[in-house]
């Protein structure tokens, strides 16, 4: 048992580190009577400061992220049915407080707002975009300009849970042109699980939706707002077998998974800086692995971004860079097929896997279009690097393949190829009729 006077000294020290008062507290008679009643103030001042969780200031403008990003990107996709007025109150003041936070280390912010409801709603509409005051404009990079856009919209409708998730997340995916050298974030926030309505009314077209978030680079949170776990996005994905969310955004060995922030019980305010929070650390733990992914977009080891402007044959990895045929640990190579017209719309059609760390794998040969039963390989070990094919569809249903590598800088080896340190000049310059195609398009914009 502490002494009496030994209890006195550790109530005031304690007093002095919490702020606690001592007034009232000098009439005691005796020392003993002293430290019990000042122990109960400081427990009723402890248990309190417990029930309440550290928030963060609304007006708080200390930088999130100590690293410098050139280019951000992030859309919110909130329920706005009748019961989540209050986050949706509190979501139109996080993204002034989210601004500010990253205005010193964000070069150029731009932000997205989608309200979603369920199908049959129609005022306010399935899908209330916040609508940029630049008809050409679909990223608002002036947090003040999207506040006042999304100042009218109110939480209404519900009662026919669950809600259209997955509905919001394909709008998101294709109403905006994702840029593929900006850092992508997406972040959807429901009180129910998805109803699965047209145009993703399956768990295969979910999948695929999936797949099609993760192949365009975009990090997708999801934020779960009810008490309930059988209403949170993820139940299906964590109690069935069909995996329709969590397994078709990352294959299980993939460190990047899908994840759901439960905001049960916390108050507006903490939501506010919970979210904040989240988006700070989704940030600063953006994955920088080469990929090769839409149409088609590329990231080397070296972290520059560049895009495959000419159909062909290329070089995606050469493992050591110099090895000759005979000595070649790991190369990978894809053609490119331009579909359609568009000078932009190059996609892989296929993807070869040779070399020695290639030796006695089943699956080394790719043809978009031709995935049962799965459209990922998940992630593959070829030596001491992993690579992982994905079979995607545009909105046309046109077939294509993404294709990432991981672990490449710490191979042990030189890597060369578009995805190593290879030189990509001549991929990303468009051929010949295209220069003239994008010619005669800038000539006509100027004579306009």
């Amino acid at each position: 048992m502490v002494p009496p006077r030994s209890r006195v000294l550790l109530a005031c020290l304690l007093a002095g580190a919490r702020g606690a008062s001592l007034s009232g507290l000098e009439a005691a008679a005796d020392a003993d009577a002293l430290a019990m009643r000042l122990a109960d103030t400081l427990a009723m001042q402890l248990s309190a400061a417990l029930r309440t969780p550290p928030t963060t200031a609304v007006n708080e403008t200390e930088n999130c992220t100590n690293e410098t990003i050139p280019w951000l990107q992030i859309g919110f996709a909130m329920d706005c049915t009748g019961s989540t007025g209050a986050y949706l109150a509190s979501l139109k003041t996080t993204v002034g407080n989210l601004a500010a936070q990253l205005s010193a280390s964000v070069t150029t912010l731009q932000m997205a707002f989608l309200c979603y409801r369920d199908e049959g709603d129609v005022s306010p509409p399935r899908y209330e975009w916040a609508v940029h005051p630049n008809p050409l404009a679909h990223w608002f990079t002036d947090s003040v300009q999207l506040q006042a856009a999304i100042a009218p919209f109110y939480s209404t409708g519900g009662g026919d849970s669950p809600e259209d998730n997955a509905g919001a997340m394909g709008q998101m995916l294709h109403n905006n042109p994702w840029d593929p050298s900006a850092v992508k974030v997406l972040i959807v926030i429901s009180k129910d699980r998805d109803s699965q309505r047209t145009p993703y009314q399956t768990d295969a077209l979910q999948c695929t939706l999936m797949q099609d978030i993760r192949a365009a680079g975009i990090n997708l949170i999801l934020g779960h707002l009810d008490t309930s776990t059988t209403s949170s996005m993820l139940w299906d994905s964590t109690y069935k077998p069909t995996l329709p969310w969590r397994g078709c955004y990352a294959d299980p060995s993939d460190p990047h998974q899908l994840k759901e922030i439960q905001f049960s019980g916390v108050t507006a305010t903490e939501f506010s800086a919970l979210l904040i929070e989240e988006i700070c650390d989704t940030i600063t733990t953006v994955p920088e692995d080469p990929t090769a992914v839409g149409d088609p977009h590329l990231v080397n080891m070296l972290g520059e971004h560049f895009d495959i402007m000419r159909a062909g044959r290329y070089k995606l990895l050469h493992i050591s860079r110099d090895a000759d045929k005979r000595d070649l640990l790991l190369a990978a190579s894809a053609d490119v097929v331009r579909y359609g017209h568009s000078c932009d719309d190059m996609y892989f059609t296929a993807i070869n896997i040779t070399g020695q760390w290639s030796f006695g794998h089943k699956n080394t040969t790719f043809v978009a279009g031709a995935a049962p039963p799965k459209t990922s390989t998940g992630w593959v070990d070829f030596g001491a690097v992993s690579l992982k094919v994905v079979h995607g569809r545009t909105v046309k249903a046109t077939p294509y393949l993404n294709f990432f590598a991981g672990r490449v800088q710490h191979a042990g080896y030189s890597a060369g190829g578009l995805l190593g340190d290879g030189d990509h000049t001549k991929a990303e310059t468009p051929d010949e009729e295209c220069q003239n195609h994008m010619s005669l398009l800038s000539s006509s914009s100027v004579l306009r």
